[in-house]
């Protein structure tokens, strides 16, 4: 039937909608069904993505595989590449063999054993690359022939190890494959001794976009290397979107920032590393067109918002380290009025020895009014009351997912029933439910009462709130079992408050926890609408599972 030359399953402006909800796993199954398929589940699967793991190019040893099958073959389908990764399944810490610290790629490239041959076969099928990334170093590699083969002026985002930059300056590289670049990601692994090459490419691109990620750990780069890099960025007028993620890096660039801001369209700054604490008064400029802000310290969140209406009301993404009550205390005088605020970030916090809970629900009940919140994320390691989620409901009215692992909330039906709808929740997470006698709820007309309240609280909810020890969907004898073999008081099996979120979550027809980072598709998703390209940070290109997107 599928032969028909007009059946609807053949039309390729159906096929394509259809494979464009097929996860890369099936694709590949998608491809045999016949041609019209193969031609587009093949371009699809090789197509690539920036941030989206599932999607990413192949891994070097899978390449080598497709190049030693059939050359041929292997132009063809890097023919379909819009987003080039190379990249290992696993790299190596250079210390393991021996070498100093550094993550690299020892597999070899098998097309660069010829570049002139490789550079003619990849250019054979006109590949239209709009992003480039080479994130780690390349053990044993010719550096300056692979830019040469893989760099094309049609790349716009370029994501590459530090070692790479002195390749890429005038003597190496001629002007027209770098007049495209808009985008530009240094991972700073230390290969270099100063910022000497990477400032000379910085010279040679007009950017929108400058994202570095400093990795160089215990030794991060030096000050003058930081004032250096700041002089230069200065230079680019254009920027929209600017990622310093150096430790201890604010000091340095609020001394180079004092006289103006450089920068008067910048729509997402993202400034320090975790772990960053700052005991002094800092003050950044007040950036009048910023839309997303990522900070790892309370003090220059004063000095960017403030108690301007103007600027709060444009604010989209927020993203701050806190590390105690206090540290997020000033947080609910900046919130107020930032009316089109989606994602809110807060942690990360552990309250074992420290401050009461009372604190923390204080906290929730302060929430000012953010009716365009979506994402809201607390890595708040405490225990509380369910009753916290009402004030959620009320402040936060489109929260579709709320993120708040690793909480654990003590739950009983009483506190449910004052809990006003979250219509439009789908993802939330918490570390365990602890609900008061739970063996009352957890089968008979207790659990279709619990099911009832938790449907009209949750009514677009898919997934299972915490990670369960149960095995999952769990049947009404998993839980004739349960009560029969285990106690309140046995480590041998998983408590009754698992036991019943695991199983209410099965009779509303719940999948099971989401095992990713679901606020991550969000973020990404959010940088490339307000920016055009996501900040892909180093480690989250070798974790697929938790940073690929995820569907209910």
């Amino acid at each position: 039937m599928l032969d028909q030359p007009h059946h609807p399953l053949l039309l390729p402006e159906i096929v394509s909608n259809v494979l464009e909800n097929v996860r890369m796993r099936d694709l590949a199954s998608c491809a045999q069904v016949n041609r019209t398929w193969s031609t587009i589940a093949l371009k699809r699967m090789y197509e690539g993505s920036t941030w989206d793991m599932q999607f990413r190019t192949p891994d070097i040893i899978s390449l080598n595989c497709l190049y030693v099958a059939s050359r041929e073959r292997f132009a063809r389908h890097m023919g379909n590449v819009k987003h080039l990764l190379i990249a290992p399944e696993n790299t190596v810490d250079k210390r393991e063999v021996g070498l100093p610290k550094k993550l690299v790629a020892l597999e070899e490239f098998r097309p660069m054993r010829d570049p002139e041959y490789a550079k003619s076969l990849f250019r054979s099928h006109n590949p239209r690359v709009k992003s480039l990334m080479v994130p780690f170093g390349i053990y044993g590699w010719r550096k300056r022939d692979f830019m040469d083969v893989f760099l094309t002026p049609s790349v716009e985002f370029l994501a590459i190890d530090d070692e790479f930059c002195r390749f890429l300056d005038s003597e190496h590289m001629t002007a027209n494959r770098l007049e495209n670049i808009r985008a530009l990601t240094i991972y700073w692994s230390g290969a270099s001794k100063n910022v000497t090459s990477l400032c000379s490419l910085l010279n040679r691109c007009n950017l929108r976009f400058f994202h570095i990620e400093d990795l160089r750990d215990p030794t991060p780069m030096s000050d003058s290397n930081v004032r250096q890099l700041i002089d230069c960025l200065k230079r680019q007028r254009d920027l929209r979107a600017l990622a310093l993620i150096i430790p201890e890096v604010y000091s340095t660039i609020a001394q180079q920032l004092l006289v103006r801001n450089p920068w008067p369209h910048l729509k997402a700054l993202s400034v320090g590393n975790f772990g960053d604490r700052h005991w002094g008064p800092i003050r950044l400029p007040k950036f009048t067109e910023l839309e997303m802000l990522s900070l790892r310290s309370v003090d220059p969140l004063l000095g960017i918002v403030g108690r301007e209406p103007e600027i709060k009301n444009r604010l989209r993404m927020l993203h701050l380290e806190v590390y105690d009550i206090d540290d997020a205390a000033p947080l609910l005088d900046i919130l107020p009025g930032c009316h089109r605020l989606q994602k809110l970030s807060l942690g990360e916090i552990s309250s074992v020895g420290g401050d009461p809970p009372e604190l923390y629900a204080r906290f929730y009940e302060r929430l000012p009014s953010l009716p365009s919140l979506e994402c809201l994320s607390m890595y708040w390691e405490i225990n509380l009351d369910i009753q916290v989620l009402r004030h959620v409901a009320i402040q936060c009215p489109q929260i579709t997912i709320l993120n708040l692992y690793p909480l654990e909330l003590n739950a009983d039906i009483v506190t449910l029933r004052t809990i006003p709808p979250l219509p439009q929740l789908k993802v939330m997470k918490v570390s365990e439910i602890l609900f008061h006698n739970p063996r009352q709820w957890i089968q008979g007309d207790g659990l279709q009462q619990l099911a009832a309240e938790w449907r009209r609280i949750f009514p677009k909810l898919r997934a299972c709130p915490t990670p369960t020890d149960t095995g999952y969907p769990v049947t009404e004898q998993d839980i004739r079992d349960h009560l029969q073999y285990s106690s309140e008081a046995s480590w041998e099996h998983p408590n009754d408050s698992d036991c019943l979120t695991a199983r209410l979550s099965t009779v509303l027809g719940h999948r099971d926890w989401i095992d990713s980072d679901v606020e991550y598709v969000y973020q990404r998703e959010l940088e490339t609408e307000v920016i055009g390209w996501p900040v892909v940070r180093l480690g989250e290109l070798d974790q697929a599972e938790s940073h690929s997107t995820y569907h209910l």
